[in-house]
């Protein structure tokens, strides 16, 4: 199995790292904010991650016009692809959805609801009822994908044909979402959230949080 792991910021990624390891995946990495390319054809899989910058930032990144283009090839293809954060608003802008600046953070770990079509999902059905998010921007669903899940603030995951997109962020373990609250404490603070607050969900979630994520990886990769 190929695998095209591509980053828009640096970030640990343990949790699939170790799953890739489990299904004896090939991946291949790519930091486009650090001038790689976008990825080309061939590949089994794609996850595509976080980052700072937005979907729509393309004067700022031109890149994210050739992403946006190489993920509406991939599923238009089949190959199923996993959009992490910016990685699901890139996937709602390139097949024709919309992605947004929203009207407040949300950031730490929030409840979430998942639909009837997520309890039938191989993948979005393994996903607990907390998660861990760090985002202010947001997405308009694409035409014929199907809502899997959302927060009260915020759609937070959706389907469409080979394309899975979760706002939130099964790929931050703790000792990442912590570093990413010390970097983004303005978010945390539009939020309305000290990082007091914020460090003790993350810390009483972990267990959870960890097990899910782990389940979803897996799943995502047996599918």
């Amino acid at each position: 199995m190929r695998v095209a792991l591509v980053y828009h910021c640096p970030q640990t990624t343990g949790r699939l790292d170790d799953a890739f390891a489990q299904a004896g995946a090939d991946v291949e990495r790519f930091h486009l904010e650090s001038g790689d390319p976008v990825p080309g054809s061939g590949y089994d899989r794609a996850v595509i991650l976080g980052g700072a910058m937005g979907a729509y930032d393309v004067d700022l990144h031109p890149w994210l016009e050739a992403e946006k283009e190489w993920i509406r090839d991939l599923v238009g293809s089949g190959v199923p692809v996993l959009g992490l954060c910016l990685g699901s608003q890139l996937m709602a802008d390139a097949l024709g959805g919309k992605a947004l600046l929203g009207e407040q953070p949300e950031t730490g770990v929030v409840p979430v609801t998942l639909t009837d079509a997520a309890k039938a999902d191989p993948v979005v059905s393994k996903t607990g009822p907390l998660v861990y998010a760090q985002h202010q921007d947001t997405f308009v669903l694409p035409p014929d994908a199907v809502l899997l899940a959302y927060t009260d603030r915020y759609p937070h995951a959706f389907r469409i044909g080979s394309g899975l997109a979760l706002q939130f962020h099964p790929d931050a373990d703790r000792d990442l979402a912590l570093a990413w609250g010390k970097e983004d404490w303005r978010l945390l603070a539009a939020a309305g959230i000290d990082f007091d607050e914020y460090e003790q969900g993350l810390i009483a979630a972990d267990s959870e949080l960890d097990r899910d994520a782990r389940a979803i990886f897996a799943a995502w990769l047996q599918t």
